[in-house]
């Protein structure tokens, strides 16, 4: 998932060391299963604190898990929440762009979801680059 995430940020010109990186739970569930729904509630104040700290200008959730850690989501249905992927939300002002999970992209079907992802990617991509040249 590192790679890939390096991989993404070198196709949309971004630098990893510019970029806030940040995780739905402070420590990795045992055997990469998904983190609990207690585990995410547990740790989501420190993950919106981080968030509010740092002020980025976007933020991309890869996953289910991402994404119901930062929004408040009415749907518990996985699927529900995936047809969210490639929409624009916010988070306290703060576009966000939901795509799905590295490992998912790696895993399973990742080809098609790699693909779709890029997508999801392109229009955050087209979003900084309309924002960049307003700033000029």
């Amino acid at each position: 998932p590192g790679q890939l995430l390096d991989q993404i940020l070198n196709w949309m010109g971004l630098a990893r060391e510019d970029q806030f990186v940040c995780h739905v739970v402070g420590c990795k569930p045992a055997e990469f299963r998904e983190p609990s729904a207690t585990e995410l509630e547990a740790c989501r104040p420190y993950l919106q604190g981080q968030l509010l700290a740092v002020q980025p200008t976007y933020i991309v959730t890869f996953g289910v898990s991402a994404l119901r850690s930062l929004l408040p989501l009415k749907s518990k249905n996985d699927k529900q929440v995936r047809a969210l992927y490639g929409t624009w939300a916010a988070f306290e002002g703060i576009p966000v762009m939901p795509t799905h999970a590295l490992a998912e992209m790696i895993s399973r079907s990742g080809a098609t979801l790699k693909e779709q992802a890029f997508e999801h990617l392109r229009r955050l991509n087209r979003k900084i680059r309309a924002a960049a040249e307003e700033g000029k």
